[in-house]
This record gives structure tokens, sequence and C-alpha cells, in this order.
């Protein structure tokens, strides 16, 4: 738990950072964490599993993600986006570390997100899909036949 004067300081920090840059926004979305592959791992090891009593443990260490996964749906997750319409195709890169190491310089961690992250950021966005494993790249990508002669 941050004290009040560390919480006015973090809060004054993203405060320069938005208003130092007319193309930042702030985004709130909700949060999720995919368990999908542990959970996976967990099912082939009870169904492996011929000592009852350690079957027991991991069934209960499902359920128990199970749960975390539920409590994280309604968790937050804050992210700033940067529109970068003005500038040209070679100005974006360093435009774009630019900015990175403003954040960087007032305390904040910064990751870009790469293609699977935006899928998930645009799915939670418009569908509140907070769940989801694989995203598709195309709608429909999870029903086309490849390498099939129509």
């Amino acid at each position: 738990m941050l004290s009040e004067a560390s919480v006015s300081a973090r809060v004054n920090a993203l405060m320069h950072i938005l208003k130092g840059t007319a193309d930042l926004e702030l985004l709130c979305l909700n949060s999720r964490a995919d368990f999908e592959d542990n959970k996976a791992y967990y099912r082939m090891r009870i169904a492996k599993e011929t000592n009852p009593a350690i079957r027991r443990l991991l069934q209960q260490d499902l359920l128990y993600l199970d749960q975390i996964q539920v409590s994280m749906a309604t968790a937050r997750e804050f992210l700033i986006i940067l529109r970068l319409g003005s500038q040209s195709v070679g100005e974006r890169l360093p435009y774009l570390n630019r900015i990175e190491k403003s954040i960087q310089e007032q305390g904040f961690s910064v990751q870009r997100a790469g293609k699977e992250e935006i899928k998930r950021i645009l799915a939670v966005y418009f569908q509140q899909n907070v769940v989801a494993g694989r995203l598709e790249d195309f709608d429909g990508e999870r029903w086309v036949i490849q390498g099939g002669d129509s």
C-alpha cells in the first residue's frame, strides 16, 4: 500500500506524461490472466495420475485456478494509448522511442503491445471478452480449411 504522498506523486507524474503529449490517451479495461495452458496440464495430469490422494490434490489445484481466473476477470488494466496518425512512417519509431523514454523517466514501466496483446485488448474493448484463449486474426478464421482444393 502506498502512502498518500506516494500516490499523489504517481498521479502528478502520470498527469505530466498525459499533458506532455497530445496524442496520448488513457484506457481502462477489464483484465484477465490466461490459465488455459495450466488448466490443460492439470487435466492431463489428473487423467494419468493413479494415486487417488495426488489426483485429489491436482483437482483442488485445478479448482483453485478456476477461482483465480474468475476473480481476475473483474481486475482492471490501465493502458496508455498513442495515436500515430500525424507522423510519417520514418518518424514513428523515433517518436515512439522518445515517448517511451519520457514515460520511463516519470517512473513507470513501459511495454509495447504485440500483435496478440492488441487482439486481446480489442476483444475486451469491443466485446468484453476476457476469457478467450486464442484470438483469430480474421473473423471466422477457425472455419477455413487450409490446403484443400475447392
